[in-house]
């Protein structure tokens, strides 16, 4: 099984963002056989993802903060109650994935987009959202944080370029 980290916003995302969330996960998801997405909760955007996977048959697995535990999920879901808060249950989230990809999102999804690239985890990155996670292609325009490293973050504005960038990295690395 590939396990696919996913890292969204956990506000209210407006529909144009929903539209290219659905398109990334989707196209994955009809990709991609045996397929199970990783993400942190069941808010926002993260929500979106999560039941955009489940429609299309994929696992999705929760690695929940201790914060989130509490949050009703779809029962199809596979939860990890971490206790943790939510930098530390990034971690194992992220521990647990071939890739990450980012939806876009704020300060959450900076911190493991950063932390990916810390671990060696390539980051898939849809930008042109409007979020704070849109200025990591100004400050590191090759994408590269740490030249030590070989991880990096690809950006993308199209959704199918993401998809069809994503899946083709798994093919080859698996």
């Amino acid at each position: 099984m590939i396990q696919i980290g996913v890292a969204a916003y956990s506000g209210r995302p407006d529909p144009v963002h929903v539209e290219k969330a659905k398109r990334v996960i989707g196209g994955i998801a009809e990709k991609l056989e045996n397929v199970a997405f990783v993400l942190g909760g069941y808010r926002g955007l993260m929500r979106i993802a999560v039941d955009e996977g489940l429609k299309r048959g994929s696992r999705v697995i929760l690695v929940l903060p201790r914060e989130y535990e509490g949050d009703i999920v779809p029962e199809e879901c596979i939860l990890v109650k971490t206790g943790m808060d939510f930098k530390t249950r990034s971690c194992i989230l992220l521990r647990s994935c071939s890739i990450l990809v980012a939806l876009g999102g704020a300060s959450g999804t900076l911190m493991e987009i950063v932390t990916a690239i810390g671990l060696g985890i390539n980051v898939f990155q849809l930008v042109n959202t409007g979020l704070p996670t849109d200025e990591l292609m100004k400050a590191y325009p090759t994408g590269m944080i740490d030249p030590i490293l070989k991880s990096r973050i690809r950006y993308f504005a199209d959704p199918n370029m993401l998809v069809k960038e994503a899946v083709d990295f798994l093919r080859k690395s698996n």
